[in-house]
């Protein structure tokens, strides 16, 4: 509705768009933080007896994962906003994953939460929309694509950290994360053919 708009026949709208932000995740289970117990039994004296068993490991250092998110978008109208085009790049950043790590069960635990780690989320979304008829038989058409790109860029100490099983092959892991590669990556053994 700018005075400098209402000759420009070709463009209907422009609109710049920006945000910037945090959040946090507090997917931690209850209690996680704390010392666990879980009943058990056993036979003592030719009888059952319930006792008590360590359930899961504490770690009193827990806290929430944080995201950090950047995003910004143009959206373009034309021909009286018969045809808008948008376009959005974000970038997200999440630090401090909240991770369940596998450990060696002889320590009396098969995992261990904890906040590991950082990955990388970045990409582009492009929606075009027309207006094809606008009479009383209406005609819209619109598409769209995204572009996204995952990355994981630390894992602490760890130089990857395994993950999805396929029992039919013995149980051997189909995925990795390991740093400069997406999350879930393929990984296996390279061959020429069969």
């Amino acid at each position: 509705n700018e005075a400098f708009m209402k000759n420009m026949d070709i463009l209907s709208e422009a609109k710049l768009r920006a945000s910037y932000g945090f959040s946090g995740s507090q997917s931690i289970g209850i209690g996680a933080t704390k010392e666990r117990l879980s009943s058990t039994y056993s036979v003592a004296n030719q009888s059952i007896v319930i006792g008590y068993q360590p359930s899961g490991m504490a770690n009193p250092d827990l806290k929430w994962e944080r995201t950090q998110v950047t995003n910004i978008g143009l959206d373009l109208g034309f021909l009286q906003k018969r045809i808008n085009f948008s376009v959005e790049y974000y970038n997200k950043l999440t630090k401090n994953l909240l991770m369940s790590l596998p450990i060696p069960a002889s320590s009396g635990y098969s995992s261990y939460n904890t906040n590991f780690g950082s990955v990388e989320n970045k990409g582009i979304d492009l929606d075009i929309m027309g207006r094809i008829l606008t009479g009383e038989l209406q005609w819209n058409i619109r598409g769209n694509i995204s572009f996204n790109r995952n990355k994981v860029l630390d894992l602490g100490e760890l130089d990857m950290l395994l993950g999805g099983t396929w029992s039919a092959i013995d149980g051997q892991n189909l995925s990795v994360a390991m740093v400069g590669y997406p999350i879930g990556a393929f990984y296996g053994y390279r061959i020429n053919g069969i």
